[in-house]
């Protein structure tokens, strides 16, 4: 009884928890409740990939960082997330 109730506590932790990623000419940021994760210049990211397979994963890549994004619902929100993010970069490139 006590692992169930230990295991349903934390998937509702799980669920509870609000993720950000914000993006702009300059910046990108992930933030888990509230504390940043991840920050890279928006320049020094590379290339970002969707992945389909095994399950859909959007990759943020710079230098020395892969930032991978995979907890999405649908491949809609990822491919809108990576429209966006194409956009910032552009942006931050002229």
């Amino acid at each position: 009884a006590t692992l169930t109730l230990g295991l349903i506590l934390f998937r509702a932790a799980q669920i509870s928890r609000e993720e950000h990623l914000t993006i702009d000419s300059a910046t990108l940021s992930l933030r888990l409740n509230h504390r940043p994760i991840a920050q890279v210049p928006t320049e020094a990211i590379i290339s970002t990939l969707f992945l389909k397979q095994p399950f859909p994963t959007l990759l943020i890549i710079t230098l020395d960082q892969v930032i991978e994004i995979n907890e999405l619902q649908q491949e809609i929100e990822f491919r809108a997330m990576l429209l966006a993010m194409d956009e910032a970069i552009g942006q931050s490139r002229g």
